[in-house]
């Protein structure tokens, strides 16, 4: 089979459209990745600002404690380190779904590239899990992207 690739594939290059094409696909894909890094940095850096207000507010909320005597403050700091804790893990959570839905976004990504290389008649190119096809992909991706880069100046 793997020797049936190499003629396959030039007939497929031939005419600078699978180049093109792969072009676009590559355009896209990393329009995708900035696009999820930003959404991920900001909820990253909106948990940081929650856990900073949060904080200011227990400082204030313990600097009114003590400026009116309550002599009974390990209590109040038990809470605060409670009220803490709780938005920590809400906060990983909500980490742990975007990080999912990233996860899942970038495969259904992979899967639409397999369609439209397969669609583009690029051998070795169908909807696939497994690995070692994925692998063989990504090679001839590279070799496409070499190729149009040489041949086409396009990269």
């Amino acid at each position: 089979m793997q020797e049936d690739i190499l003629p396959h594939l030039i007939k497929s290059l031939f005419n600078g459209t699978v180049c093109e094409i792969v072009k676009g696909l590559l355009d896209i894909q990393h329009l995708t990745e900035k696009n999820l890094y930003n959404q991920r940095i900001k909820l990253i850096t909106a948990h940081k600002e929650q856990k900073q207000l949060m904080e200011l507010k227990q400082k204030k909320k313990s600097s009114e404690f003590l400026a009116n005597n309550r002599s009974d403050s390990s209590n109040m700091r038990l809470a605060q380190s409670q009220e803490i804790e709780i938005m920590e893990n809400r906060q990983k959570e909500e980490l742990r779904k975007l990080d999912m839905r990233i996860i899942m976004e970038l495969d259904q990504k992979v899967m639409d590239q397999q369609v439209t290389l397969e669609k583009a008649g690029v051998p070795t190119f169908h909807v696939t899990n497994n690995p070692n096809e994925i692998q063989m992909q990504i090679y001839i991706l590279g070799f496409i992207k070499k190729i149009g880069s040489i041949v086409f100046h396009q990269y």
